[in-house]
């Protein structure tokens, strides 16, 4: 059973990788983060992470583009909290080793991670509060992994 969970996120990470997520970090971090560091490296990061498809799309938290079932005032801080946390993790990966592979895996594992949490949260007497709060897309299962990445990486990497 374990195995079979361990191969599964392997396929299924490889393939968020290949189908969609690399585009994503061509287009925002393989072109457009390193143009912006003429503004230094905080506001490059910040910049990008409210470009991405996710963040124009998704950050207009009033239409329904955003699905969350969450009080918006405490799933927003989450969703911000997560994005500028992985667009620092991502920018550093990419700038560390001058490719974009590097953080289009780390954006599909981040995807697959949520996809796993949220399998093994099926049953729950409060689903917002798991599937939303704790182990949503933004939740703090999500969260705290990615700052945590985003400080060693940036700390191990020289990239204060």
């Amino acid at each position: 059973m374990a195995f079979d969970l361990v191969i599964d996120f392997v396929i299924s990470t490889a393939s968020m990788v290949g189908a969609f997520v690399n585009a994503e970090k061509v287009g925002w971090r393989g072109c457009l983060l390193p143009r912006l560091l003429v503004l230094r490296r905080h506001p490059a990061m910040v910049l990008s992470a409210s470009c991405t498809r996710s963040g124009t799309c998704r950050s207009c938290c009033l239409t329904p583009l955003y699905d969350a079932d969450g009080n918006l005032a405490v799933v927003m801080p989450l969703f911000f909290g997560t994005l500028v946390a992985a667009s620092y993790l991502y920018g550093d990966l990419r700038l560390a080793t001058g490719s974009v592979w590097p953080a289009a895996i780390a954006h599909g594992v981040h995807n697959v991670a949520w996809g796993v949490i949220g399998r093994m949260t099926v049953a729950t007497v409060s689903p917002v509060l798991v599937n939303e709060y704790l182990a949503g897309d933004n939740g703090l299962f999500i969260l705290l992994p990615s700052i945590g990445a985003a400080v060693w990486f940036g700390g191990w990497s020289g990239r204060h």
